[in-house]
């Protein structure tokens, strides 16, 4: 399975789409789209993705067939962004108490329909 399809199929599995995506990775849309096309594996990337999908960020290395390179320190240096992914990612967490829209993501893009708000 190729970095893409393992993309898609967690997407899909989640019931997200690239815009959910965006919103949880705070990017906008069109980098989301690219990710979902044709992800380019970094280190930040896969920890985000990591921080997002809760998929290792080791499974993202080898499904590219590369090998995983040391994260701990940048892990270490990116603890406030990965964890402010995984509070948006809790948001759409289907098993939680219903404490207002269960999809915040849909209805929070600005007017360029690229960025998202937070």
């Amino acid at each position: 399975m190729t970095p893409a399809e393992k993309l898609n199929a967690a997407l899909r599995d989640r019931g997200w789409s690239d815009r959910e995506l965006a919103w949880v990775l705070n990017v906008p849309v069109v980098t989301a789209q690219s990710l979902v096309r044709e992800p380019r594996l970094t280190p930040t990337l896969t920890l985000r993705l990591e921080a997002a999908l809760e998929l290792p960020a080791g499974d993202w290395y080898a499904a590219a067939g590369v090998p995983v390179p040391d994260l701990w320190l940048l892990q270490d240096q990116m603890a406030g962004e990965l964890a402010a992914i995984r509070r948006r990612r809790h948001r759409f967490d289907p098993g939680r108490p219903d404490e207002g829209p269960a999809r915040p993501g849909r209805a929070t893009f600005r007017a360029d329909n690229q960025t998202p708000c937070l």
